[in-house]
């Protein structure tokens, strides 16, 4: 098989290395993932919504028996 293209060693093992350490940005470690609390300004006697440490925030939607709710957050 003919090669079309010739790579430089070097820059093979550079663009190996920067593609690594871009991915690392994307990487976050899980924190305080289990440490979730009532909000304050909930209404009385309501568990949710709840945020944690990291300012994740869970919510419940009830939904009629039978049915699915769905929720979606797009940044």
């Amino acid at each position: 098989m003919k090669r079309i293209f010739k790579i430089d060693p070097t820059f093979m093992l550079l663009f190996v290395t920067a593609a690594i350490c871009a991915t690392n940005g994307y990487i976050q470690p899980v924190t305080g993932a289990d440490d979730y609390k009532p909000v304050s300004t909930n209404q009385q006697g309501k568990q949710y919504p709840q945020v944690n440490g990291a300012g994740r925030v869970r919510a419940s939607i009830p939904g009629a028996a039978g049915t699915k709710s769905a929720t979606g957050y797009w940044p």
